[in-house]
């Protein structure tokens, strides 16, 4: 019976060990089973954000396109105008000429920008503006075959203030400021 007891101490040891070493294995295949939870659901943010990564390289590859296609028929219209033509001349109120090739259609650009106002126009041949509401400067320039228009705020009144004086006064815009000027005996 001593046998009886000792093997069933031993085989019951046996069970607790085997019974543990389950437990053991449980609590690892929980922690195994939550990490591929949290890696399943990070692969999951990981393709979203993949997903609208892709979605932005396809939007930006269009308007890289749409830039493209635009820059281009700008160029083309800026190499055609750069080119000088033969124009009637029509005469003005004071007795002066204009060029002018009114037999053509005219291309007209409407910019949004002072600055591409500015750009295209340069070396026009005739300009005129108009204020409207005291602060909106409708300005439109002739050059070539086209007629440039510009309608919005006024560029910054310093910048003009600025060019106007130096052109006035015959010196160089980066020698005009805005402020006071004092010798050093009228700081005492």
């Amino acid at each position: 019976m001593a046998d009886d007891a000792s093997s069933r101490d031993g085989a019951m040891e046996a069970l607790d060990l085997v019974i543990n070493v389950l437990k053991e294995h449980e609590a690892s295949l929980d922690n195994a089973i939550e990490n591929l939870s949290d890696v399943q659901e990070s692969m999951g943010q990981a393709s979203a954000v993949v997903a609208k990564v892709d979605k932005l390289e396809k939007s930006v590859d269009s308007l890289q396109q749409e830039i493209s296609k635009v820059s281009i028929k700008l160029s083309d219209v800026l190499k055609t105008s750069a080119v000088p033509k033969q124009q009637e001349p029509i005469a003005v109120q004071d007795g002066s000429q204009l060029c002018s090739n009114a037999s053509k259609p005219y291309l007209i650009l409407d910019c949004k920008s002072w600055e591409d106002f500015e750009s295209l126009s340069l070396n026009s041949q005739i300009v005129s503006f108009n204020f409207k509401e005291g602060r909106i400067l409708e300005a439109k320039a002739v050059k070539n075959d086209m007629i440039i228009n510009y309608a919005g705020t006024l560029p910054s009144i310093k910048l003009v203030l600025k060019a106007w004086l130096s052109s006035k006064l015959n010196v160089p815009q980066q020698c005009i400021f805005e402020g006071s000027l004092a010798t050093n005996d009228s700081q005492a």
